[in-house]
């Protein structure tokens, strides 16, 4: 909702600097983020880089890739790509304290992400092939989002390797190595706006009368690059 306030504000908004840092976590939730990405760019026509100052694993790296431009800092980590799903198998440990897991399902495969029980043979089929459905998802994703990805990089990046900022440019994972600024620099660039000159607000010199919700944006790249 916040995204689509950007293009009524004074200034204007110009570009978005999205910073991405994570280890990963759930595809759906990467997916409804990307989702707003696009918005960004299709609807509001505002152009996207991402900062990956530290790590961008698994689903935080499709979110990074979603943008328009990547820039990553030297020793940044970047890759993981794939899916998984973990679950324990604790019968060995139940029966040794003399529990025992139940469930009445409805069919065999309703009960496969239990933290109780044990796989049934075609339980373990079926959650394999989800896995490997989700993981082809994935790497579509990141060929769509970086179709100039080199044949050493996808080779790398589908075998779950992990690499650094450096390398994930060369191979074409990243555009940038820099950190904040050069991300500043490329949204300039991009918004056509050549070198930005930034204002940054200390909390500590406003005084208190004035509404702390006017300070709730510390960086802005306005039309004019230098808020007044």
């Amino acid at each position: 909702m916040r995204l689509r306030e950007l293009p009524a504000r004074k200034p204007a908004a110009c570009a978005v600097l999205l910073r991405v840092s994570s280890n990963g976590g759930a595809a759906g939730s990467a997916e409804a983020i990307i989702e707003a990405v696009k918005l960004c760019r299709e609807e509001l026509g505002l152009p996207i880089v991402s900062l990956v100052l530290e790590t961008a694993l698994s689903a935080g790296l499709l979110i990074a890739l979603a943008a328009d431009r990547v820039v990553v800092t030297p020793s940044a980590t970047l890759g993981g790509a794939g899916a998984i799903v973990r679950l324990l198998s604790p019968s060995a440990l139940l029966s040794k304290i003399g529990l025992r897991y139940t469930a009445y399902a409805s069919n065999a495969l309703k009960d496969m992400f239990s933290h109780c029980s044990d796989l049934a043979p075609e339980a373990e089929q079926a959650l394999h092939e989800l896995v490997q459905k989700n993981g082809r998802q994935f790497m579509a994703t990141i060929l769509q989002c970086r179709p100039g990805l080199s044949p050493e990089g996808l080779e790398r990046v589908a075998t779950g390797q992990v690499l650094n900022g450096s390398e994930a440019a060369v191979l074409g994972l990243a555009d940038v190595v820099g950190g904040f600024y050069s991300a500043v620099a490329e949204c300039g660039r991009l918004a056509g706006h050549g070198a930005p000159l930034l204002r940054f607000v200390d909390h500590a010199a406003v005084a208190p009368s004035v509404p702390l919700a006017s300070f709730h944006g510390l960086l802005r790249m306005g039309k004019r690059w230098l808020s007044p």
